[in-house]
């Protein structure tokens, strides 16, 4: 039975919405729109931003069909919108002509941003689709990173026409950025007769890049059909201080290499005598070269001049006898917008997490802070020299004396290097962004060999060590023992040494002295079994036995006073753990997943 009040709610829902039926039928009739602001005529219209956030709607007289329903988000669409781009520069947006033009004078050093008065159906800030870009006269530079990535091309337009002014000097490092913008249709660029500075990586962003798993030939012909034209750089023939030669961009006394076009087809490229520069980002983007002869004379190769050249296989850098230093592009000071290619997601405005971030090493925050887009390790911002190529050995010059921490990131096939005399940079530094160490690919097994002039340097039983033997850098491709003794002298494991595949047979490692730190990821995924140190251990860092499930036993005979998060992560076999007694500090789930064992903790004071 239905309850009496039961009964009374029903019969008030029942007459709420006859009620409702009969309201909509006379509004019909009388050819008025429904809309929540009929219901109370003393609220106002709702503004926001200065607009009318809804159409008023229109009456028709004599007319019995009632009006389209309004949504909340049917706005009037701006058709002019501009806003600031530099001290005395202004950007204007024409939705009707799609033209973008800046115009004003002096430099233009802000990006173009999105308008609150140029939203979707659904109140989100566009982008603006462009057939024409135009900066005007009186414009000098063009200096402000990332300016175009809010522009996209007009639907139904081949390309994106760019008119740069007689006023023009400059064009700063990625003002045509390739990451998540339309850079791409920009198919012909003409620098004017004052442009004297060009930016390393001004252009890297213009061009298409070839598909991966697609062959030579079906590269060449995608790309062609594509694009109505060609991707081309002209100069004004007055311009004294640049020049075109077979397509590539120097200054004009072709002792310096601008830009080499990101869709140019040929396999091999031999690189003029007479130059002795490279500028950063010069080749990046590039799909189609596969080796790359330089000059004897080269002294400087510019930071990430290949980078993600990802056909080339062959490049002799011996050659650059006067070469000192390889360096990674700051993506970081020149903000520049990642994309896939480096396995991160869009990171303009992102926070960016240093080494120094205890996020950084805690891999359940990390994997959370990536995937969710919203943070992104610093690391990834830094474009190296040679990063994702395809080379499978590289012989460093006698010279040169560093090479930064990204110089080879993802260079997969890479198998083999070769020191020079005067290499003294580390390998897999535990600093992040080093500028004097590179890091090896990862958890690759690699063969190393070293000049035996160099001071800095040795392989002894199939190990890189530093000179003075003090440091373990690397178990090399050739490592076949199970057993390993390092002596009293070793005082450091470095990051990686023995991580992944690098040494498949290794079960059993003994240290005779004290360590001061077994670094980041030293033996993560290896094989091993079993680790005893007769003297103390400074420091075990980050993920130093991060997921070694056959490790068994950990026997420090001294005191291990630090232990970095996730250090034994996972390593589910451990039975027999010894630490000492005066253990300073635990870092976030150092134990986690270590089940048989009781977890120490820290010492109290």
């Amino acid at each position: 039975m239905m309850t009496l009040k039961r009964r009374i709610l029903l019969f008030n829902i029942l007459t709420f919405f006859t009620t409702m039926v009969i309201v909509v039928g006379l509004t019909a009739r009388s050819g008025k729109a429904i809309n929540t602001t009929d219901l109370d005529s003393s609220k106002p219209d709702t503004v926001e931003n200065g607009q009318d956030y809804a159409k008023e709607t229109q009456e028709v007289q004599g007319s019995n069909t009632p009006t389209a329903y309004t949504s909340m988000f049917d706005t009037e669409e701006a058709q002019v919108v501009s806003g600031k781009c530099g001290k005395d520069a202004v950007w204007t947006y024409d939705a009707d002509s799609e033209l973008l033009q800046i115009t004003g004078t002096g430099v233009v050093d802000q990006r173009i941003k999105k308008s609150e008065e140029y939203v979707s159906e659904y109140g989100l800030k566009k982008r603006y689709r462009v057939k024409e870009i135009r900066v005007g006269e009186g414009i000098t530079a063009l200096d402000g990173g990332p300016l175009f990535l809010n522009v996209r091309k007009a639907k139904g337009a081949e390309e994106i026409k760019l008119s740069l002014p007689d006023s023009l000097e400059k064009i700063g490092a990625d003002t045509f950025d390739p990451g998540q913008n339309d850079a791409i249709y920009i198919r012909h660029i003409h620098l004017p007769n004052k442009v004297r500075y060009i930016e390393g990586g001004a252009f890297w962003g213009l061009g298409d890049e070839a598909e991966l798993q697609n062959s030579f030939r079906e590269d060449v012909k995608s790309i062609s059909q594509k694009y109505k034209e060609k991707l081309k750089i002209t100069i004004d023939s007055k311009n004294p201080y640049y020049t075109i030669k077979d397509g590539v961009l120097f200054t004009k006394d072709i002792k310096t290499l601008v830009y080499y076009p990101s869709e140019k087809t040929d396999k091999v490229y031999r690189i003029p005598k007479s130059v002795i520069r490279i500028k950063p980002l010069a080749f990046a983007r590039n799909s189609f070269l596969k080796e790359v002869i330089l000059p004897d004379g080269l002294k400087e190769i510019g930071a990430g001049a290949f980078f993600n050249n990802h056909r080339l296989a062959k490049i002799n850098l011996e050659q650059a006898k006067k070469l000192k230093r390889i360096q990674d592009f700051d993506g970081v000071k020149y903000k520049i917008s990642l994309g896939c290619w480096t396995l991160a997601p869009v990171g303009v405005g992102m926070e960016v997490l240093e080494e120094s971030d205890e996020r950084y090493h805690v891999l359940a925050e990390y994997r959370k802070d990536f995937y969710g887009s919203t943070k992104v390790r610093k690391d990834y911002y830094f474009l190296g020299t040679f990063a994702g190529t395809n080379l499978k050995s590289i012989q460093f010059p006698e010279r040169l004396k560093y090479a930064a921490y990204n110089t080879f990131k993802n260079c997969l096939r890479l198998k083999k290097i070769s020191f020079g005399e005067s290499y003294a940079g580390e390998v897999n530094p535990d600093r992040l962004c080093d500028k004097k160490g590179f890091s090896l690919p990862m958890w690759s097994a690699m063969e190393i060999q070293v000049s035996e002039s160099n001071k800095h340097y040795k392989v002894r039983n199939h190990i890189l060590y530093s000179k003075d033997g003090r440091t373990v850098y690397k178990a090399l491709k050739s490592y076949q023992d199970a057993t390993l003794v390092l002596d009293k002298n070793v005082q450091k494991i470095a990051r990686e040494a023995f991580s992944g595949n690098i040494a498949k047979k290794l079960r059993k490692v003994v240290v005779l002295g004290s360590l001061k730190q077994i670094s980041r990821e030293a033996f993560a995924l290896g094989g091993i079994k079993s680790f005893e140190v007769y003297g103390n251990v400074d420091t075990i860092d980050v993920e130093a036995f991060f997921c070694c499930w056959e490790l068994q036993k950990f026997i420090c005979h001294g005191t291990v006073k630090n232990i970095g998060a996730q250090a034994f992560y996972y390593a589910t076999n451990l039975r027999n753990l010894s630490l000492g007694k005066n253990i300073a500090s635990i870092g976030a789930g150092a134990f986690d997943g270590c089940g048989g064992i009781k977890k120490p903790h820290v010492m109290k004071n």
